[in-house]
């Protein structure tokens, strides 16, 4: 009989954050690691800049972001 294992978001990006801390770039690993600190520390998921929550999706296509959409396109503007 096939045992049913309980699916984590939080778990699914915690290995693909440590998947990306592996990575050869560099920035991208560092991000991640960075990454995971905020989710020890229980920031992960909220924006460095305006402190709002990020949306799941945002989340989802990239774990290791640190700001959001918002605040991402006035950093890249300054």
């Amino acid at each position: 009989m096939a045992t049913t294992v309980p699916f984590s978001m939080e778990g699914y990006r915690k290995a693909t954050l440590l998947r990306l801390a592996q990575d050869a770039d560099s920035a991208r690993a560092t991000r991640a690691i960075e990454a995971l600190e905020r989710m020890q520390a229980g920031a992960y998921g909220y924006c460095i800049a305006c402190g709002m929550k990020m949306p799941e999706a945002s989340l989802e296509s990239r774990p290791e972001r640190r700001r959001c959409s918002s605040c991402a396109a006035l950093a890249n503007v300054a």
